[in-house]
């Protein structure tokens, strides 16, 4: 591999980000706060595209909000606290952050499956694809975010074909229909 290329690489992994809440850290009451529909995340993706950013990719579901993101964490947070009316000290008390190499991975993890309430949950890698293919019509997903958003796809597929995490309840939704 090119030397350049891999500089670039380690270099973009360098700004990489993660904020958010989740199921981990915050109660279902506290995470509603946060939630972002479509119409939030149209608004918050327009408003990071004022910012100049290069990545910013909302998750919402029902067991986190998240953005990943390139470059400036901190304002992430207060984009999302303008679009939702939230309190910063309750989302900060409650909050991931992740930078780096540690939102690298955490990426890989929320979208295997292997961050969620049930293990494995297949409705996540979905989620996963939408918010990229929304941040990318809305001209904020790089070159870079694309690829890796890929690599996490094909990593989902090895991890869910080659382990027995795809054994059992696949979802949230069929646990609690299995219920």
């Amino acid at each position: 591999m090119n030397k350049t290329y891999i500089q670039k690489t380690n270099e973009n992994i360098d700004k990489l980000f993660v904020v958010g809440i989740n199921f981990k850290n915050a109660d279902l009451t506290t995470r509603g706060k946060y939630f972002l529909g479509d119409q939030e995340i149209e608004k918050i993706l327009q408003k990071a595209k004022e910012k100049s950013y290069d990545d910013f990719i909302v998750l919402s579901t029902c067991n986190r909000t998240e953005i990943y993101g390139s470059g400036n964490h901190n304002m992430a947070v207060d984009l999302l606290m303008e679009v939702v009316g939230g309190n910063k000290r309750v989302f900060e008390n409650h909050s991931i952050v992740k930078k780096d190499k540690h939102a690298l991975q955490h990426i890989f993890h929320v979208a295997t499956g292997l961050d969620s309430q049930i293990l494995g949950d297949y409705e996540i890698l979905g989620q996963f694809k939408r918010a990229c293919k929304i941040s990318k019509s809305s001209e904020l997903l790089s070159p870079f975010f694309e690829r890796l958003a890929n690599s996490t796809i094909q990593a989902s597929k090895k991890v869910k074909t080659n382990t027995a995490i795809s054994q059992g309840t696949v979802s949230v939704s069929y646990a609690a229909i299995e219920l």
